[in-house]
């Protein structure tokens, strides 16, 4: 992408204006002397300074300025050296005022070059910034006809300059060009809608499409341009996938479950709702009210973790079930993840481990009955293993 582009000419004007701008002070220094003392000779520097200024190069207006002002008292200097006539008030007063008119076009074009520079870096960030967003600008004349940007023409794959608002129309899907019809009327306007183009080789290609009312332009039409095809192909990728996972988790019976981000939950599998009773808005906004009161807040506590760091969430808590009863569930969660490695989307699932969980608690109560009944005997007591060696 180009950030700057020379006029022609541009470059050769710019190489011989140094040059000829100091020939002429030097010529208006050498001529001071054949002049009257009273005439207002440093007023003829002021020329050269605005040919500095309008060649758009601070360092030499600014050479050119200080040369000004000391040549024109210089000037004055040489004046004396061949002359006999003796210094009035009126020859200091031309100086004077020669010199203040040089500093105030030297102040004045030094503002201008300054505007013109912040102007020109506005605009390259204009066009990177349009070029980013893949942006173009367009406008509907008196003609109905539409005036594309080059940016506009790049998008749409189009050369022909400009281009009647028909045939656009025609180049959209049939649908969406009658709604571009019906909407871009002053009395409709603005618009922001997205649109689908299709291309010289009949692919379908996702625009945005603005358009607003300029009053400052006699009302004129104009518009913006938007390449959002490989948004929307991504969209719909992410939407496939997340549809063939929600048929999954339904057709397979799964404690499924996704969340954003942030950590709100965004979908509950069908299973789920058949198990909690409940649909799956009420459950998405209140799922910690159907975890047991002793298990709330581990669970907040780990998956705020795992928000927090990026780590796979893993824990066991008590779900309440539609008829009351709590039944222990192992659920785990991993989070996909962008080409940037950022996190868009939680992926949740659950098994019912309760025949688990119940066998661990039944290990336990054995073994403590039995630590109980070794604490209570007070014989000795003793248990070998297969080589003969105390175990206990």
């Amino acid at each position: 992408m180009k950030l700057m582009q020379w006029k022609p000419g541009q470059f050769s004007q710019r190489r011989i204006t140094a040059p000829l701008s100091y020939g002429l002070l030097i010529l208006i220094l050498a001529t001071d002397s054949l002049t009257p003392m009273g005439f207002a000779h440093g007023m003829l520097y002021a020329p050269v300074l605005l040919l500095a200024a309008f060649i758009a190069r601070p360092r030499l207006l600014d050479i050119v300025f200080a040369l000004s002002i000391v040549f024109v008292w210089l000037g004055l200097f040489l004046t004396l050296i061949n002359s006999s006539q003796a210094l009035t008030l009126n020859i200091y007063a031309n100086r004077i005022f020669s010199s203040l008119i040089l500093l105030v076009i030297y102040i004045l074009s030094r503002v201008r070059l300054t505007h013109q520079k912040t102007f020109k870096l506005q605009q390259q960030q204009l066009h990177i910034t349009a070029s980013l967003a893949k942006l173009g600008h367009w406008q509907l004349d008196d003609n109905q006809q539409l005036v594309l940007s080059a940016e506009a023409a790049q998008i749409l794959g189009l050369n022909q300059q400009p281009l009647p608002l028909q045939h656009f129309t025609k180049m959209l899907v049939e649908a969406d060009g009658h709604h571009f019809l019906e909407n871009i009327h002053t009395d409709k306007l603005p618009l922001d809608a997205e649109y689908r183009w299709r291309q010289n080789n009949d692919e379908i290609k996702w625009i945005r499409l603005v358009a607003y009312l300029n009053n400052q332009d006699q009302g004129e039409i104009h518009g913006v341009i938007q390449d959002i095809h490989t948004n929307r192909v991504v969209e719909a990728q992410v939407a496939e996938e997340e549809r063939r996972f929600r048929y999954m988790a339904d057709s397979m019976q799964l404690f499924a479950w996704t969340a954003q981000p942030d950590g709100n939950l965004d979908y509950v599998s069908k299973y789920t709702m058949d198990f909690l009773g409940a649909n799956e808005r009420f459950i998405t906004e209140n799922w910690l009210s159907y975890i047991h009161p002793d298990d709330q807040q581990p669970t907040m506590n780990r998956w705020a973790q795992s928000l927090k760091t990026g780590e796979p969430y893993l824990i066991e808590f008590r779900m309440r079930r539609h008829d009351g009863l709590y039944v222990w569930y192992l659920t785990r969660a991993t989070p996909a993840r962008d080409d940037q490695g950022n996190i868009f989307k939680w992926y949740g699932s659950g098994i019912d481990n309760s025949q688990s969980k119940l066998l661990q608690q039944h290990s336990e109560r054995l073994s403590q009955q039995l630590q109980n009944t070794l604490t209570s005997i007070t014989d000795a007591f003793f248990t070998l293993d297969k080589k003969m060696c105390f175990s206990y």
